[in-house]
């Protein structure tokens, strides 16, 4: 009968996987390399499974929605321009003289300024 033939039990060797005595020498070695890039493939998995909850489980340093940023100018400053990098805001401020301008970079996760720059002009010489 056929199905007999189908239903045979053929004995589990672990030489099917792992070097044996008897294999040719490349026999060996493509059972090693096998093995190699199987332990690589698997610790790969592992570090990207970690690094997937390290990113995940970060404590965010960010203000709480809802919360308010106050950036202090100087007195008769107005706010002639802003911009938005990132999480950093650039405010271009002008102040009350006509040459009084100034820069003032704000964090915006923290709430902190980060540097205040002073734009002075320079005395130059007349244009051609």
């Amino acid at each position: 009968m056929a199905g007999k033939d189908d239903e045979q039990e053929i004995p589990f060797r672990w030489s099917l996987f792992l070097p044996a005595p008897g294999d040719a020498a490349s026999m060996r070695m493509l059972k090693y390399a096998v093995i190699g890039m199987g332990i690589i493939l698997i610790l790969g998995f592992m570090v990207i499974a970690a690094r997937i909850v390290y990113l995940t489980t970060r404590i965010d340093a960010s203000l709480p929605p809802g919360s308010a940023v106050t950036a202090e100018l100087p007195a008769g400053a107005e706010v002639s321009a802003m911009s938005l990098d990132g999480n950093r805001l650039a405010l271009h401020l002008k102040g009350p003289a006509e040459n009084e301008r100034s820069v003032v970079i704000v964090d915006m996760a923290s709430g902190r300024i980060i540097s205040r720059v002073r734009l002075a002009p320079t005395p130059s010489a007349p244009l051609p």
